[in-house]
C-alpha cells in the first residue's frame, strides 16, 4: 500500500505503513462484515453499531490529534485527509446500522 504521504517518507516509512495497514485492515474488515450483514439481522446490527462507535473514535482521534503526531511523515492536511474519508464512510455505515437496529426494535416490540 503506497500513498503520496508514504512515498515521501524516509526511515520511518515502515512504522507508518504498519499504522496505516492496521487502520486499513480494521476499516475494510468491518466494512466487509457490514456489506455481508442481512438487513434483518437486528442484534448483529446493534453489536456492529457499538463496534463502529469505537472505530469512529479511533479514526476521529487520529484525524484530529494523531495527524499532528505523524505530520513529520507528510503534511498534517495529507494525514488528516487520509483518515477523514474513512471517518465519513464509517459515519454513513453507523447511520445505516442504527436504522436497522431501530427497525428491528420496533418489530420486536410489536
Amino acid at each position: 500500500m503506497q500513498t503520496p504521504v508514504i512515498e515521501k517518507m524516509g526511515k520511518e516509512k515502515e512504522e507508518l505503513i504498519n499504522i496505516f495497514t492496521e487502520d486499513f485492515n480494521l476499516y475494510f474488515n468491518f466494512r466487509q462484515t457490514f456489506l455481508e450483514l442481512d438487513e434483518n439481522a437486528y442484534i448483529e446490527a446493534y453489536n456492529m453499531m457499538n463496534e463502529c462507535e469505537v472505530l469512529l473514535e479511533r479514526f476521529n482521534t487520529i484525524y484530529t490529534l494523531g495527524a499532528k503526531e505523524v505530520a513529520g511523515y507528510g503534511t498534517k492536511t495529507e494525514i488528516a485527509n487520509f483518515y477523514k474519508g474513512y471517518y465519513k464512510s464509517l459515519e454513513r455505515i453507523y447511520e445505516r446500522l442504527r436504522m436497522m437496529w431501530n427497525r428491528g426494535k420496533k418489530i420486536m416490540e410489536g
